[in-house]
């Protein structure tokens, strides 16, 4: 027994590989047991794992040694960025605060400016909703199918009768009459003037110019009197005695 316990703790430890994945835990749970059996009766095997971990909690240290500054610089710069997003609201805050009152007054107004310009411009970008259009049936009365055969027999009944009328020759009404009449006493006066005027112009008589009077009654004269058949085509008084 002694001299296996010699052979055992021997530096010539035939584990020395299966340290490194102990400590790193690579091994499985069956080599992991086996191998803490065998730390216990080998020393060797127990130094070299004292001496990795007193290698690790010195790596630790300095980890936590090196790497604590910048922890604790990170920290106070952003302790220092809050302070200074604090600051500069307080400052804001005290600006307004020492503000005159008019000062306040012309930063609300442009502010409710500000408001009633932006719900313009939303409510004139707004689409304006088309007007609902209100659909009504006219003909919403139902007729039967008697109603509308009388319906086509009378339209039917009613256009024969518009082209029966429009194809009768036009009769001449008998009260439309013409009226004769011999204007030989018209004819007489105002053959007796023309002979009167001319020969006043043969015996070299200055005769006054006609009036207006006279020659409206001259128009007449002339106007009235048809030089084809004699038919008096106005029939009024204006010649007559």
């Amino acid at each position: 027994m002694g001299v296996k316990m010699m052979q055992v703790n021997t530096p010539n430890c035939g584990r020395e590989n299966d340290l490194v994945t102990f400590l790193y835990g690579e091994l499985s749970d069956d080599e992991k047991k086996s191998f803490e059996s065998h730390m216990h009766t080998c020393r060797l095997c127990q130094a070299q794992a004292g001496e990795f971990s007193s290698i690790r909690e010195s790596v630790a240290a300095w980890r936590d040694e090196a790497l604590g500054r910048a922890q604790a610089a990170s920290t106070a710069t952003s302790g220092l960025m809050n302070q200074r997003k604090t600051s500069a609201l307080a400052a804001l805050r005290a600006f307004f605060d020492l503000s005159p009152l008019w000062m306040k007054g012309a930063v609300g107004f442009a502010a409710v400016l500000f408001c009633i310009f932006t719900v313009l411009a939303v409510a004139r970008l707004r689409p304006t909703p088309l007007p609902a259009v209100a659909t009504t049936n006219v003909n919403n009365q139902s007729y039967s199918l008697q109603e509308m055969n009388a319906l086509v027999e009378r339209r039917v009944q009613e256009e024969l009768a518009r082209l029966k009328s429009s194809q009768e020759p036009l009769l001449i009404s008998p009260s439309v009459t013409v009226k004769q009449r011999t204007v030989q006493p018209r004819s007489r006066a105002l053959a007796s003037r023309s002979f009167e005027v001319a020969s006043d112009s043969r015996n070299g008589k200055a005769r006054r110019p006609l009036s207006k009077t006279e020659r409206e009654q001259l128009a007449a004269d002339l106007r009235l009197v048809s030089s084809i058949n004699g038919v008096d085509l106005v029939d009024d008084q204006i010649n007559q005695p």
